[in-house]
């Protein structure tokens, strides 16, 4: 069995009538067909029975149209299943199964409205990426889902903003203390939720969720006999530090966009997990229409094969940064889970934006953008950006404050990076 490296670089490939695939390509190319042939109309009509779940006369062919699936989706999606699946389900005892879409908003909606109905409620943790919140609250809630937000105040602990060395979960607890807890949160939300889904690290805060703690909280929910799926957005921190189906989630979703493409050069979303939810979220995809394309599918399988090497790279620079701006007197706080690229910033000087903007405004080499986890080092101010549609009662509770600065770590020198920190802190702090 290829190791998960190796399998991103050399997925499995089998020969087409005694030849190399792909005419001996060493890269698969990109298969710019909307459409492909039938052998016969027997096999035409196989294909879509197979497709629509009817029952299958005949031999079908692997592909009829794009939207459907093309050589390079299935390539990309068996990447992505190296990189992170389990060769068993918790639901269906199936290997993990995986799925490419054409944004991280895709993957993200297209896969809660396939496990979601009116009725249906979706316990979440917070804070969440602007987008998902909006989508939430503009969307599922005026469609009849009932989406509620669950607060660290809840936890066993006091909200927890990372600054360790590396994410750690909190102490054993005592069974009754887990029901009591358990109970206040049914309490608060009024039931079971048919879905609970996570975000840890938090996106822009870095705030973390204890799995030890959402595990004891679904096993307890799960006593009555209705599991929620869980569903975990695992974006912030990418792939190779933190791997939420092994940590009790159901399917972790990406923007692929960020980490795993790592170029700033497309734009795709992934869902990863139990094969039973995978197949109820693949027939909706292709009605929405929101299969990646090829050229989408291609670039994102040419960037796994580095993803591991890129983010090592990444986080060694942020965590050097990390220890350097966290002893600037200019910086209020300082967030990182110890792993990963990302670093939030609360800068002193008050909760306006002036003195923020002001430091954004003289980085050099760090550009200003949103989006995060490419090869380029990012930042960008939250609450005017990437949360800015989100209620300023809901920022201000989650720190997502008017003096938060987020930083994308990227492959730079890391001397160069910590100048041009260094420059910017002294220009929007100059008696420092």
């Amino acid at each position: 069995m290829k190791r998960k490296t190796t399998r991103l670089i050399h997925p499995i490939q089998t020969k087409e009538h005694d030849r190399l695939p792909n005419f001996g390509a060493a890269k698969t190319p990109i298969y710019a067909a909307s459409t492909y042939i039938f052998e016969s109309a027997e096999a035409g009509a196989a294909t879509f029975a197979l497709q629509q779940e009817r029952p299958v006369e005949g031999e079908p062919a692997p592909f009829n149209y794009a939207r459907m699936g093309h050589p390079n989706l299935v390539q990309v999606e068996g990447q992505l299943v190296a990189l992170e699946g389990r060769s068993v389900g918790p639901i269906s005892e199936l290997p993990d199964e995986a799925l490419a879409f054409e944004s991280g908003m895709a993957a993200i909606t297209t896969s809660l409205l396939a496990l979601l109905k009116p009725g249906s409620m979706l316990a979440y943790t917070t804070p969440l990426y602007g987008g998902t919140r909006q989508f939430l609250k503009d969307f599922l809630e005026p469609w009849g889902i009932h989406c509620v937000p669950l607060r660290q105040s809840l936890l066993f602990s006091e909200p927890k903003i990372a600054q360790g060395p590396s994410l750690k979960e909190p102490p054993e607890h005592h069974p009754s203390e887990v029901s009591q807890w358990a109970n206040q949160i049914s309490g608060e939300i009024g039931r079971i939720p048919d879905l609970l889904y996570i975000e840890t690290p938090a996106n822009p805060t870095n705030q973390i969720w204890s799995w030890e703690s959402l595990r004891k909280l679904v096993e307890y929910w799960s006593v009555s006999g209705n599991k929620p799926v869980v569903m975990a957005d695992n974006t912030y921190l990418g792939p190779c530090w933190q791997y939420p189906l092994e940590e009790g989630a159901d399917l972790v979703v990406y923007s692929a966009t960020k980490s795993m493409g790592g170029h700033s050069d497309l734009i795709c979303g992934t869902c990863v997990g139990d094969a039973t939810l995978i197949r109820r979220i693949r027939p909706l995809r292709n009605k929405l229409g929101n299969t990646a394309s090829p050229f989408t599918a291609w670039l994102l399988s040419r960037s796994l094969e580095t993803v591991q090497i890129r983010m090592q790279v990444a986080q060694s620079n942020a965590r050097f940064l990390a220890e350097r701006l966290r002893q600037h007197p200019g910086v209020q706080n300082l967030a990182y889970p110890g792993s990963g690229a990302m670093i939030s910033l609360w800068l002193n000087g008050g909760q306006d934006h002036c003195i923020a903007w002001k430091f954004l405004n003289q980085l050099r080499c760090i550009q200003q953008a949103v989006s995060l986890g490419s090869n380029e080092s990012l930042a960008c101010h939250p609450a005017s950006t990437t949360h800015s549609g989100v209620d300023p009662v809901e920022r201000k509770e989650f720190r997502i404050s008017d003096n938060l600065v987020r930083l994308s770590v990227g492959l730079e020198d890391v001397e160069d990076l910590w100048e041009d920190l260094q420059q910017a802190l002294e220009h929007a702090f100059p008696q420092t």
